[in-house]
């Protein structure tokens, strides 16, 4: 049964009409199935277990195509308690199959190995169990007319080993194939970084037990790979490809990416909720790199703001290569392509490239540096700088100091700044990046990494609707009976109600207003503190008069509007090919041309460099630590039994060459005078 035994058309049509049986044909007389005794190559002795007459394979039956052949006998090998696979073909000139064979999974003889107990190389011997039995079970459909049925020609029945029984049926082939669902709680488990020994752990807890997984945590495995392999070499073009459908559906939804010599270098990237949350807390905003959220070691650098609930909301997010100033500056002006507008504020560390790309393309936003970085810093400064600052004048120095970091920190040069008080340091920006940790690992591709964000952004904004939702339903208790405080539960969240709250019980107490005055359109409240002791602090309030409950309300309604749409949106039925359900998973196919490639595997600050050139000795070290493979034919060690040049030579062989080798000397040493 060869796979390029083909037969002519003419010849094939004089085959099918020597058969004249109707499709569907149920006049055929079954054929009775006859239990046999059996001895299994280990010598146990079993009879063939029965099957109902309704599920057995009768001779001269016609099938539809080859898919109801294979669902026949699936169904029949599944009820004995045997998996089959299938086997050779034949087809005729124009490449239609006329043969088609399937047999027993554990036909054919187990592979031979050669072992000599004299050779000792070192190599070890795997292990592994022998499932191939020589088998000869069987079928073999034949084609019949030119409207593509198979007729059942051939049905050999008789096994050479043990049936599986009924309590281990669900680890069958059949019973192990993952159904859509399973395949895509796998997916998901893996973007939540759950891993799959658990995910099959969690499953079963679901299911009951494992038997009603159907698919071993070994499945779970193979079908993970098999995504990542579907990806591999693709992964950038098919993000951007991902994006750009995203981006032809939903309009505002604003992507970039800059790619360098065909290799992917940056990606930026923001969807209109994003964008409605910027219009309305755009006030400050931070931004930091964080890493090891892909297998690329591209930096993750998310845009942070404050929401009217407190809590951190993500603006927009981008994935960059390395961290040069050309990069940020990269990164910032897609941000304005994207949203238009500058922030108030922007809070970043101390990285001289984020400092050098925020002068270049902001033009009014302030820049100021974490507070706490500093603070932790500036004393080991100074104090390493003393005895140049002692030869310095008192004048100099404060202008140097100024123009270097003063006003980049300290809270008094941002007095003027709307809601500068809401955000000092990055640490709304480490917390951001903690948050997104959950769902990212130093592993992922940038596909499975994509997914892992949108689900950290339904859950950061599932926690706002949630948020938005107590302070619809639930009423604010007062502490004091105030108009003031009456005020701020009207105006305020629940949750900053709660932080003002706290403020008007302390300014009963512990403040007072000195004076009322006005600047610039802006009324000035100098508040007087009377702290403990003698202490007394002032205070200057700025008040702005702007009224956003009505933009708040706005907001709320574009958000559930956009919800409403979202919903309509139902997931797809997937295809039966493997191909297209690993498409339909992860929103994008596999290219049939990649013009993006995958970006080498990048370094980041603080991690080690690779091209450190090392010693002669630390080389020695490091090779003579490494196991070597050895050829089995001459024992080298610089190359395998593949591209070596000599025929094999056993141990018996060696020791009478090195005899002879020895004679040979003693020979010569004797002849010498």
């Amino acid at each position: 049964m060869e796979e390029d035994d083909v037969i002519s058309d003419q010849e094939l049509e004089e085959i099918s009409k020597s058969f004249d049986i109707g499709v569907g044909s149920s006049n055929v007389t079954p054929q009775t199935s006859i239990t046999i005794n059996h001895t299994t190559p280990e010598g146990s002795v079993f009879q063939e277990p029965g099957v109902d007459r309704k599920y057995s394979p009768v001779l001269g039956s016609i099938y539809g195509s080859l898919e109801q052949c294979q669902k026949m006998y699936q169904e029949y090998a599944y009820r004995v308690g045997f998996d089959f696979r299938k086997s050779n073909n034949k087809k005729t000139n124009s490449g239609r199959i006329y043969q088609k064979w399937y047999i027993c999974s554990r036909a054919g003889n187990p592979p031979k190995m050669k072992v000599d107990t004299l050779e000792n190389c070192g190599r070890l011997i795997r292990k592994s169990n022998i499932q191939r039995t020589g088998c000869r079970a069987m079928v073999r459909f034949d084609s019949v007319g030119e409207k593509g049925c198979f007729r059942l020609a051939v049905f050999e029945e008789i096994h050479n080993h043990l049936m599986d029984p009924p309590q281990h049926r669900h680890l069958s082939k059949h019973e192990r194939q993952l159904k859509y669902a399973k395949q895509l709680f796998v997916y998901k488990a893996s973007v939540c970084n759950i891993g799959l020994t658990k995910a099959h752990q969690l499953y079963s807890t679901i299911k009951g037990c494992d038997e009603n997984v159907n698919g071993t945590v070994t499945d779970f495995r193979n079908w993970s790979r098999d995504l990542n392999v579907y990806i591999s070499e693709s992964d950038s073009q098919m993000l951007i490809n991902k994006m750009e459908e995203k981006k032809e559906y939903f309009p505002g939804f604003s992507f970039y990416f800059k790619a360098e010599d065909s290799v992917l270098h940056s990606l930026f990237w923001a969807d209109e909720v994003a964008k409605c949350n910027y219009n309305e807390f755009s006030d400050i905003m931070s931004f930091d790199a964080t890493y090891q959220t892909n297998r690329y070691n591209m930096m993750f650098v998310p845009f942070t703001g404050i929401d009217n609930h407190g809590k951190c909301v993500r603006f927009a997010a981008g994935l960059i290569w390395d961290e040069k100033a050309e990069t940020y500056i990269w990164l910032l002006k897609s941000f304005m392509d994207a949203f238009g507008k500058e922030p108030i504020m922007v809070v970043t560390d101390q990285d001289k490239s984020m400092e050098i790309a925020i002068r270049n393309v902001f033009k009014t936003a302030k820049h100021r540096l974490c507070m706490w970085r500093i603070t932790q810093k500036l004393p080991t400064k100074v104090k390493d700088a003393i005895p140049s600052i002692e030869d310095e004048a008192q004048r100099d120095f404060k202008q140097r100091f100024d123009s270097i970091i003063r006003t980049s920190w300290i809270p008094a040069y941002f007095i003027d700044t709307s809601m500068f008080g809401l955000m000092r340091t990055t640490s709304r920006s480490e917390s951001e990046n903690a948050f997104f940790s959950h769902f990212t690992r130093s592993g992922l591709n940038l596909i499975n990494f994509m997914s892992g964000f949108e689900l950290a952004m339904l859950k950061q904004r599932s926690k706002q609707e949630d948020l938005d939702a107590k302070t619809i339903k639930t009423t604010r208790e007062y502490c004091r009976k105030l108009e003031i405080e009456r005020h701020a539960a009207k105006v305020y969240t629940h949750t900053m109600f709660e932080v003002i709250q706290k403020e008007i019980e302390a300014a009963i107490y512990s403040c007072s207003l000195a004076r009322m005055t006005t600047e610039e359109s802006a009324q000035v409240a100098v508040i007087q503190e009377n702290r403990q002791g003698s202490k007394t602090a002032q205070y200057k309030v700025l008040h702005n008069r702007e009224d956003g409950l009505k933009l708040l309300q706005e907001f709320l309604d574009k958000v559930k509007a956009l919800k409403i749409d979202v919903e309509k949106n139902v997931q797809k039925t997937p295809k039966k090919k493997k191909e297209d359900t690993m498409a339909n998973m992860i929103g994008t196919r596999r290219p049939d041309e990649v013009h993006v490639n995958n970006p080498p595997v990048g370094s980041y600050k603080g991690c080690a460099k690779k091209t450190r050139i090392m010693g002669g000795k630390e080389l020695g070290i490091k090779e003579s630590q490494k196991r070597k493979a050895m050829c089995r034919n001459c024992g080298g060690t610089n190359h395998n039994a593949r591209t070596c040049g000599k025929e094999k030579v056993t141990k018996k062989q060696c020791t009478s060459i090195e005899f002879a080798k020895q004679n040979n000397s003693n020979e010569a040493s004797v002849s010498n005078p």
